[in-house]
């Protein structure tokens, strides 16, 4: 398993019931092609694991695509649930 550098829990209301959505980030690591880097975005949902890989020519690219890649999935998750994700008690979770 990758080094996790970064981690965030949100809530999910779903039908006035709140559960749990964390969405990690692993530390940047080579591509097996050996020239460009791989961020792998994991999130945790209520139903599954799902893990998202975010590519760049070098780990800061990586680290910033992935950031950016974690915006929409979190933008999906909502969508996919019907539901309002909240941080802290904030919908204003960006």
């Amino acid at each position: 398993m990758s080094e996790i550098i970064a981690e965030r829990i949100f809530d999910l209301n779903q039908d006035g019931i709140a559960r749990n959505i964390r969405i990690s980030m692993e530390k940047p690591c080579r591509c097996e092609t050996g020239q460009d880097w791989v961020c792998h975005i994991v999130i945790e949902t209520p139903d599954e694991v799902v893990k998202r890989p975010a590519y760049g020519v070098d780990s800061y690219q990586a680290l910033e695509i992935g950031l950016s890649k974690m915006q929409v999935l979190i933008e999906n998750l909502a969508l996919h649930y019907r539901g309002e994700i909240t941080l802290y008690g904030s919908a204003n979770i960006l």
